[in-house]
């Protein structure tokens, strides 16, 4: 409603306000609205700087990267065609410029640990690792500390590929995981590997087993693989995981995906090995929380509540995952409970 003459207008104000793009539909005056659009420029152009910043630090600590000492970030900042480092600060926070750019363009050699690492010598490199591991040789080079991904196990025959670890020597990888895509790990710190078995190595393998559930189901399969003389490090039988209900005619706008499922924190942990987080949002019953605790409840009491505390369990979701990263998600979590 526009004001007129006369009408009495009582303003209230407040240390916290801060002009939004809200206001830019009520304002009437063009000085009022440049104003207005001056102070949000300012503002997001600050919030730019912080986010931007952030990132930066945040990738050159993960990739352990030390600015090198024939390029300084104002120089570079320079190069890239901005004023100051502020400016390219901003252009990261506001996505004008990638950090992967930013980073080929600081450290066109690659940098940090993980190009090291590879471009080692054999001596180097195992007194980086520490051990040696059998089974698979790196570009050629065997007796290397090489561990075998959890993810997805690969076995001699399987096309595969190394992943460097910091501090860890080489994960070794079927060529097929999703850890090994573009996006999920760094190109530079994928190396080739090859198999290099002997007679005699076993290496451990997952089996996935599909029947109906009954008595002595478990000891019957465990009896049948026992008679190749294949030994079971470990064996247990899953229940089916229970998703959130839709029914018949509806369909859902998810802000939290929740399911049911038997050990779930070992499922979290296996997860987690997966590169995929979760979260447990209520891992404390409500009737057992201190805001109710005037309710007078007891730890016995309620106890399909205290059962579905310790069973839930939200899974990965938001609009930016992709078909393959669901996937991915399911596929992890069937081949655990060995359900797919």
């Amino acid at each position: 409603m526009a004001l007129r003459n006369g009408d009495h207008v009582t303003i209230i104000t407040s240390p916290m306000g801060k002009p939004t793009r809200d206001w830019l539909k009520i304002v009437k005056t063009v000085s009022a609205r440049n104003k207005i659009r001056h102070w949000l420029k300012v503002a997001e152009h600050a919030d730019s700087v912080v986010l931007g910043r952030e990132m930066l630090e945040r990738e050159m600590r993960r990739r352990r990267l030390t600015p090198p000492d024939g390029v300084t970030l104002e120089q570079l900042a320079a190069s890239l065609g901005h004023a100051d480092v502020a400016s390219l600060h901003a252009a990261i926070g506001s996505g004008d410029l990638s950090i992967a750019q930013l980073l080929h363009k600081w450290f066109p050699d690659g940098g940090g640990p993980v190009q090291k690492l590879k471009e080692a010598s054999l001596e180097t490199f195992r007194a980086i690792t520490g051990r040696a591991s059998k089974g698979v040789s790196l570009q050629g080079v065997d007796n290397l500390m090489l561990t075998y991904a959890r993810c997805c196990q690969p076995v001699p025959g399987d096309p595969v590929v190394g992943v460097v670890l910091i501090g860890r020597g080489v994960s070794v990888h079927r060529q097929d995981c999703p850890n090994t895509f573009r996006g999920r790990v760094d190109q530079e710190r994928l190396v080739g590997v090859e198999w290099d078995t002997r007679i005699g190595e076993t290496f451990p393998v997952r089996l996935l087993v599909y029947g109906h559930d009954r008595t002595s189901l478990l000891a019957d399969i465990a009896k049948a693989i026992s008679t190749t003389q294949v030994n079971i490090r470990n064996a247990g039988i899953a229940s089916r995981v229970i998703t959130p209900v839709v029914l018949p005619g509806y369909r859902h706008v998810y802000n939290q995906y929740v399911i049911r499922v038997p050990q779930r924190d070992r499922l979290r942990a296996h997860l987690a090995e997966c590169g995929i987080g979760t979260e447990i949002y209520y891992p404390v019953p409500l009737h057992m929380q201190q805001c109710f605790a005037y309710l007078g409840y007891r730890p016995g009491d309620c106890p399909e509540s205290v059962r579905a505390a310790q069973e839930t369990l939200a899974l990965p979701i938001y609009p930016e995952l992709t078909e393959m990263q669901l996937q991915y998600v399911v596929d992890t979590i069937a081949a655990y409970l060995k359900l797919r």
